[in-house]
């Protein structure tokens, strides 16, 4: 009887284990370079047990973002002082290859999109598809960032400073 009953906790528990643990899990690393840009990656398995089980972290099958940039100071007025914003989905680049819809693996190394740029000296907010240039005032802005992957949708949002001078632009804790 006892042997009947912890097969059966080790027969619900373990593949619920699996699938709790083998789960995406997305990290979104903000970085500051040559441009601001957005680092996501599903985060490898760290765990050495787990890892001796064999569990691999699943890949995001379908991963793509969009993002709205809104300017701090006008955020009480009727546009919220929303000064670009992605109705279609952003493009993303992994392994050299550009896309709006990504197969994501899990890896320390992650797929990446640039926000701002820098051109001739000012600030840009990167919108090299559509073509067009966008210059960017100096000011506080806030960066909300819009990830959709598998059904879900995670929310990251960052504020950023664009200056006159060197640096020409930076994140804010």
């Amino acid at each position: 009887m006892i042997i009947g009953i912890l097969a059966l906790v080790v027969a619900v528990m373990v593949p619920v284990f699996f699938m709790w643990t083998a789960k995406p899990k997305i990290s979104v690393l903000f970085t500051n370079q040559y441009s601001l840009n957005c680092q996501i990656t599903n985060v490898p398995v760290c765990n050495r047990f787990i890892k001796l089980l064999g569990i691999e972290r699943n890949p995001v099958e379908d991963l793509c973002v969009s993002i709205l940039i809104k300017d701090v100071k006008r955020m009480n007025e009727p546009t919220q002082g929303i000064v670009y914003g992605d109705l279609v989905n952003r493009f993303l680049t992994i392994d050299d290859i550009e896309a709006k819809h990504i197969r994501l693996p899990a890896s320390d190394y992650g797929a990446f999109t640039d926000v701002i740029i820098q051109r001739d000296g000012k600030a840009f907010i990167n919108d090299s598809h559509n073509h067009s240039q966008r210059w960017i005032d100096p000011g506080l802005y806030l960066l909300r960032l819009d990830i959709f992957m598998d059904g879900q949708k995670i929310v990251k949002a960052k504020h950023f400073r664009v200056n006159m001078n060197k640096p020409l632009f930076e994140w804010v804790q």
